[in-house]
């Protein structure tokens, strides 16, 4: 699930309602004094309601210092909601806790603990993340109405070349491959299910996500692949099944379970190529959601 930034969407809200902590010295868990500020972000997943919040805690000089994850409903709430009773997905899932596959500070361990402390359990401040996940989650539902389709523009033969040169269509671009259609294929590559285990390729296909690479890997029957806009999913194209594992720079809970004779993967999506995108289904909500942008040719190869 993609996470923005609340101030995206409701700037003066944010803007007046952002918490800020001043640490005045040192803290006994080495937390240097300054101003924090914990910046707000949500799932603007059209189709999601997971009422969890993000919060980027940035210090006076810009720094990120830590991203921290907070969920406010409980544990039943989350196990519906991600089809699974598993204690440590839930914990995780509802924190506090330090969002997994996020860039952390070298102080993230002691601004967790304040937030622990002095932030969240504000039951004022939580009522007003509530509030803001509220207003956000609006706004996301009305925005996402379908845009009217572009109409495509016939292009007659004789007609100026809309590339710019001054000559006629016919002499110039038309019959020319686009400039997308161009770029090099990416690379994939093959490994023996005997030369590495799912979950270790997994955690390698997001942070190749995370680090903005594009990568494909094909492992037996299992293609993982990731984007240099921080995607990274898991498929298994013989079924057509399909496990988000980032989405835009954040990773995902992730059902994968192995031992030394097999795997477990618990899907959560059905999954199609139709030409250039990527059409992704979620099974729970039958929520539809198309990308662009996807290696989608190499896919089609696996």
């Amino acid at each position: 699930m993609p996470f923005a930034l609340f101030r995206d969407r409701c700037r003066d809200l944010a803007d007046r309602e952002t918490r800020t902590i001043t640490q005045l010295q040192t803290s006994a868990a080495g937390l240097p004094a300054g101003q924090y500020a914990f910046v707000e972000m949500f799932c603007d997943e059209p189709a999601c309601d997971c009422r969890r919040a993000l919060f980027m805690v940035v210090s006076a000089s810009g720094q990120r210092e830590a991203v921290i994850n907070f969920g406010w409903e409980d544990a039943r709430f989350y196990a519906a909601w991600l089809h699974s009773d598993d204690p440590e997905m839930l914990a995780e899932i509802r924190g506090p806790s330090l969002q997994i596959g996020s860039p952390q500070g070298r102080h993230a361990d002691a601004i967790l603990n304040l937030a622990k402390e002095l932030v969240l359990s504000d039951s004022a401040f939580v009522a007003r993340v509530k509030r803001h996940y509220a207003v956000f989650r609006e706004d996301v539902v009305r925005s996402s109405s379908p845009a009217p389709a572009k109409k495509r523009i016939k292009i007659g033969r004789n007609d100026p070349c809309p590339c710019g040169s001054g000559r006629k269509y016919k002499k110039c671009c038309e019959g020319k491959t686009p400039d997308h259609e161009n770029r090099p294929p990416m690379q994939v590559q093959a490994l023996e299910p005997s030369q590495v285990r799912i979950t270790q390729e997994v955690d390698y296909i997001v942070e190749q996500a995370l680090q903005g690479s594009g990568r494909i890997v094909r492992l037996d029957q299992i293609v993982f692949f990731s984007t240099a806009g921080g995607d990274a999913w898991l498929l298994d194209p013989e079924d057509g099944t399909a496990l988000p594992l980032a989405l835009a720079g954040a990773r995902l809970p992730a059902r994968v379970l192995e031992d030394e004779e097999r795997f477990v993967i618990e899907w959560t999506h059905d999954y199609v190529l139709d030409g250039e995108l990527f059409v992704a289904v979620e099974r729970a909500s039958g929520a539809r959601r198309v990308f662009s942008g996807y290696p989608t040719a190499e896919l089609a190869t696996q």
